[in-house]
């Protein structure tokens, strides 16, 4: 409520004081109420005399343009029953008859609806004055009103407005900020807040290039929306409290006030982490794929080869002596060509025609025996934590365990020295709500996680992003097709596969498997 005085004519209130309460002769009065009337009418404002009997003894022309009725159908009428709405009377009524009653008369306006000719409800803000006679007694009221029906529309649409756009902005997914010409912050939504894991309360007033990873970086970009006008996909790093990092693309403009002048900037920042990850994962596809198609028709062909070598080895065994040198060689040269089979099975089974044969199998004893296997001999266990009721899956049990199998081997090699590696399985709803279908970009369903972790000399960072890649491999003699085979299988059963590791702090291979059937 707006609390200021309305100035009043005094010449007008003496007027209204002989018009309601005064006792000339008629042709005096008359003089007397011409003389107010003119004043009344030239006023901005609606202005009306009412008598103690709520009676309108004087309304100017502004108040009849309002209300559309002549000025002769409204004097000597009640005001409360010719122009109120029936919902406001009673209020008016009130603030009326304490004002006769000697109340002091009220600093703030009053707002109330008046009714017109029409039917339409106009808002008014009023100011009321008391009117005596020369005695100092209350003759009526003199009130002063402004229709302000449309500015009160204006401001009400204004205030929704707001509203809705920071609804607007409180839903966005982007971090939005409003920075000042220093590059302060002075406004932020909810994603800000959760992607840096500082409190918007915390975030208002600080330095916006506290949150990057090269805050440098960021003020060269802040400095370039001030000197282009904007800038458009400027990617960042933001540093969240808790020391993870979030790839962002910037989108940024200056903001000005009325008279063009600029005092900011309004920049947007989409978290572009998944969509680099989900790029990376198609191009790692993409490449496995193109390899996958020239290693199937080399294993074919290599395997034709093969077939013909060992049969030839058979038949020269035939004629050699058991025991003999020649025997035994022919021995050793079968051998290593049923290790080159070897070969040839994990490149048909990494490339196209590798297609998995699925059933619903049990995966607690095939993860158990294979695990055992891949150990047999050497100075490493395995840790087993595999629930009772871990869900069934229908897979190609063969590639599954070639899986198992891959993974086992490479923790046992990053563990030369013997030790303990970890083999878990569990079960694990992937969904929109608690953000695993985001995180592992799998589709949502209820799935079965086996994760082997070793505890060896971890992974370089600069080689996570090849660990899939065919024919890489750090170690020596190995093929290098063990985790680009895994990925192939892994992926053709729908599932997932992936690696956490850190340099001098182990490995951990997480594997994601849709599962089928009932508990078992």
């Amino acid at each position: 409520m707006v609390k200021k005085k309305q100035p009043a004519k005094k010449e007008v209130v003496a007027s209204a004081s002989v018009i309601t309460g005064g006792t000339q002769a008629e042709e005096a009065l008359q003089v007397e109420r011409d003389r107010a009337q003119q004043y009344l009418d030239i006023a901005g404002v609606i202005l009306v005399c009412l008598a103690p009997d709520q009676t309108i003894t004087l309304i100017n022309r502004k108040g009849c343009e309002l209300l559309g009725y002549a000025q002769k159908e409204l004097i000597g009428k009640n005001w409360f029953d010719m122009v109120l709405p029936e919902d406001e009377r009673q209020k008016v009524k009130a603030v009326f008859t304490r004002l006769m009653e000697g109340e002091p008369e009220p600093d703030e306006y009053v707002e109330n609806y008046v009714r017109t000719r029409s039917g339409e409800r106009r808002l008014i803000s009023w100011h009321n004055t008391m009117v005596r006679d020369p005695a100092g007694n209350i003759t009526g009221t003199l009130s002063s009103g402004e229709d302000i029906t449309d500015r009160k529309q204006s401001e009400e649409k204004l205030s929704e407005l707001g509203a809705y756009n920071r609804s607007l902005i409180e839903a966005s997914i982007d971090s939005l900020v409003t920075l000042d010409h220093t590059g302060k912050i002075s406004d932020v939504n909810a994603a800000t807040a959760q992607i840096t894991g500082v409190p918007r309360q915390d975030l208002i007033g600080s330095d916006f290039s506290d949150y990057f990873t090269e805050p440098q970086k960021a003020r060269e970009g802040y400095r370039r929306v001030f000197e282009d006008g904007s800038v458009r996909d400027y990617p960042l790093e933001i540093r969240h409290r808790d020391g993870h990092i979030t790839e962002v693309l910037y989108n940024a403009s200056v903001y000005r006030d009325k008279s063009g002048k600029v005092r900011g900037v309004f920049a947007a920042a989409r978290d572009v982490t998944e969509r680099k990850r989900l790029e990376e994962e198609q191009q790692k596809v993409a490449k496995l794929e193109s390899i996958g198609v020239l290693a199937a028709g080399i294993a074919h062909n290599f395997n034709n080869i093969l077939t013909v070598i060992l049969g030839n080895i058979d038949i020269a065994k035939m004629d050699a002596n058991p025991g003999s040198e020649t025997h035994e060689v022919l021995d050793q040269a079968k051998k290593a060509s049923l290790r080159a089979k070897d070969l040839t099975a994990q490149l048909l089974t990494f490339a196209k025609g590798g297609a998995p044969l699925r059933k619903i199998t049990s995966l607690a004893e095939l993860i158990k025996d294979t695990a055992n296997s891949a150990l047999h001999g050497s100075n490493v266990k395995c840790h087993f934590s595999i629930p009772a009721d871990l869900r069934q899956a229908e897979i190609d049990a063969v590639q599954i365990k070639l899986v198992i199998y891959n993974l086992v081997i490479n923790a046992r090699q990053a563990t030369p020295a013997g030790g303990t590696i970890e083999l878990l399985a569990e079960n694990m709803p992937v969904s929109t709500t608690n953000g695993t279908v985001k995180e592992l970009m799998l589709k949502a369903g209820d799935y079965v996680m086996i994760s082997v972790t070793d505890h060896g000399s971890g992974i370089p960072e600069k080689n996570m992003g090849k660990i899939f890649d065919p024919f890489f491999t750090t170690k020596v003699g190995a093929v290098g097709l063990g985790l680009a085979t895994s990925f192939s299988i892994i992926r053709r059963h729908g599932g997932h596969i992936r690696v956490d590791s850190k340099a001098g702090a182990g490995s951990t291979v997480y594997v994601y498997l849709p599962i089928a059937g009932e508990i078992s």
